[in-house]
């Protein structure tokens, strides 16, 4: 199967863009696996943050749920979809 990395862009287009819009990029991901990151998942979700938009954010958190990381491993988050934690702790 073809990795496919999408930018925080993209994303939102696959979520908020026009119905057409979202077909073209929907047809064109289907047969591949989705890998994302942390700073992405944080982009993508911003404004619906910021807007308090309940239901779009549990719509991304599904997508970012199936995404996979740089090593292949899914994308896990424990934080519920109300906030956007810290991406890296970068205590040691």
């Amino acid at each position: 199967m073809t990795r496919i990395f999408l930018d925080a862009c993209i994303v939102i287009d696959l979520f908020e863009a026009k119905p057409e819009q979202q077909k073209v990029l929907t047809d064109a991901l289907l047969g591949k696996t989705p890998y994302g990151s942390e700073l992405v998942r944080m982009e993508a979700r911003l404004q619906a943050v910021r807007d308090g938009r309940d239901e779009l954010l549990a719509r991304y958190d599904g997508y970012f749920e199936r995404c996979k990381n740089g090593w292949g491993q899914v994308l896990t988050y424990s934080s519920g979809h109300k906030s956007i934690p810290d991406p890296v702790s970068l205590k040691t």
